[in-house]
């Protein structure tokens, strides 16, 4: 009778034991299989070869607010394009590698950063430089180098691309290419509108963006009242503004400008009763301008930008996620810089500067943030070096940001 309950009670324990076993054999397994991508993920990462490509930005300096968004969405398109397992080339993976030179808003700088990248680094891909004269004064490090430089803004300026620039590339139409797209939209929504006052900073691009949109403003049968150029880095500008009101323009065109200088002229022309339209030759985000300037200032106002809150493309989408809060304008400049680039490199198949020049020119379709793209501007700059892509209009009208429509540029 013992021995039948030790025997039996021992039958118990191996029962739980064998269970125990069992349930432990169970969320092992399971664990196992939920971890195994992670597990291949992390040895793919450490099989996959680096490509290092040079970013020079402004993180000092005026402009910087900007021109560091364009950074971060260099570095979100870096996470997202490494996520997906990297550049391939023949077969074999290569992680997108980063280094970052501080331009420190200035030519000098932006010249020091390149030969540093170029000479020191060796790198053959270069992203930023979105001042035109910055840019401009690069050319003499990388043109030489064969270094291929992506600009994430430019302007539209000459100079930038042209047959002397083999190795420089513009992601997106953008600044003096969208004044005619801004034009159309201002003689549509506008229609009173006869007279017309233009602004800009006296850089080279400042200058060049008022030259073209006179010639624009011609053209679409307006009368041109006022054209003046303020110092760059300018931020009282009521004894501006006040001769612009005396001139009388139904409309103003603010040329380019970076977000501050651009809030600072919308408050204070609001502050001083001018009620007309006013048109920003750049896509910097509404949102932060209408915080910035006051809801009851911010009306009868357009740019090129977007509707940060309602992103509505997939790649948008994608940005929006990655970054985990509302859309930045400028991080569109830097996202599309580097995945346009990858996708000429993958295009090319090597990472011989010289072939991927070749390769990128005659791409007929390419992808970016907006939606699909061609390459453009042979006709208009001498070199297929131009990303065209649609071109979005925004506006701030009773405190509130309205999306209008996207544009296709004519830039062949």
């Amino acid at each position: 009778m013992c021995i039948a309950k030790y025997i039996k009670g021992g039958e118990e324990m191996r029962s739980r034991k064998e269970w125990v076993l069992w349930a432990i054999f169970v969320v092992s397994t399971a664990l196992l299989l939920a971890l195994a991508p992670a597990f291949n993920a992390s040895a793919q990462a450490q099989k996959a070869k680096g490509l290092k490509i040079g970013v020079i930005l402004s993180v000092t300096g005026p402009g910087s607010e900007a021109e560091m968004e364009e950074r971060q969405g260099v570095l979100m398109a870096r996470d997202w394009i490494n996520g997906k397992g990297g550049i391939t080339i023949k077969g074999e993976n290569y992680l997108v590698d980063l280094i970052h030179e501080d331009s420190k808003a200035t030519i000098d700088g932006a010249v020091a950063a390149a030969t540093k990248l170029v000479a020191r680094d060796k790198i053959k891909f270069i992203i930023g430089l979105s001042r035109p004269d910055m840019a401009i004064a690069v050319h003499s490090v990388t043109e030489p180098a064969k270094t291929i430089k992506v600009i994430t803004f430019g302007a539209g300026v000459p100079g930038l691309i042209s047959d002397k620039t083999p190795y420089t590339f513009r992601t997106f139409p953008c600044g003096a290419e969208a004044i005619p797209v801004h034009y159309r939209y201002l003689t549509k929504a506008y229609p009173n509108v006869k007279t017309i006052a233009l602004i800009g900073d006296d850089s080279p691009g400042g200058k060049f963006f008022i030259s073209v949109s006179e010639n624009v403003a011609k053209s679409s049968g307006l009368t041109v009242v006022f054209k003046e150029h303020y110092p760059f880095g300018t931020e009282d500008f009521y004894p501006l503004w006040s001769k612009i009101m005396a001139a009388k323009p139904d409309a103003l065109d603010a040329g380019v400008a970076y977000r501050r200088t651009i809030v600072s002229i919308l408050k204070q022309g609001r502050e001083l009763r001018y009620e007309g339209p006013i048109m920003h030759q750049s896509s910097s985000e509404l949102f932060q301008i209408r915080d910035a300037v006051g809801k009851e200032f911010a009306t009868h106002f357009f740019n090129g930008s977007i509707d940060v809150q309602k992103p509505n493309t997939p790649t948008l989408k994608v940005i929006a996620k990655a970054a985990g809060r509302e859309l930045r304008g400028a991080w569109i400049d830097g996202w599309d810089a580097l995945w346009c680039l990858v996708q000429a490199i993958e295009k090319a198949q090597t990472f011989d500067s010289t072939q991927v020049a070749a390769t990128w020119e005659k791409m007929q379709s390419i992808e970016t943030s907006f939606g699909t793209g061609h390459m453009g501007g042979l006709k208009t700059y001498g070199i297929n070096h131009l990303v065209v892509r649609p071109m979005p209009v925004s506006r701030l009208e009773k405190g509130e940001v309205e999306f209008v429509n996207w544009f296709m540029p004519d830039l062949p």
